[in-house]
């Protein structure tokens, strides 16, 4: 009997363009990112049935990227609405007045989190607080 095995891909958006007037681009970084990949995908011999991206610039973008290191020879991918999660904006108004709340003013909070970690991941420092604020 004959299995079929599928694989799935799952790729992250590449890099984004974080503090610019329109995050929703990949920065430089975000476009080499998804051109290599391509070329790596491309390497190995994958062949892809579907692909699937999200509505946003930057996992289009990211798309695009794939497909130039892959040779331009990727079909069109689908485009799925529910791929557009976003939720900065829920994760602020949730967790900003609970920092505000707080005996201490920004400087100290901050100051609680290697500068590192700040950089790394800004949702982090949310979850920090939110662990230490109910």
């Amino acid at each position: 009997m004959e299995e079929n095995i599928s694989d799935l891909y799952l790729v992250r958006h590449g890099q984004a363009s974080f503090g610019e007037k329109d995050y929703d681009n990949l920065s430089e970084k975000g476009v080499r990112q998804s051109i290599s990949l391509g070329k790596k995908l491309k390497k190995r011999n994958l062949v892809f049935d579907n692909i699937v991206v999200g509505p946003m610039k930057r996992h289009i973008q990211t798309f695009n990227g794939i497909n130039i290191g892959y040779g331009d020879s990727l079909s069109e991918p689908l485009i799925i609405e529910d791929f557009a999660e976003n939720q900065l904006m829920e994760i602020a108004q949730y967790f900003i007045p609970k920092m505000l709340k707080t005996n201490k003013n920004i400087k100290e909070l901050m100051s609680e989190i290697p500068l590192w970690k700040r950089k790394k991941n800004i949702f982090e420092i949310f979850q920090h607080y939110s662990s230490t604020m109910d």
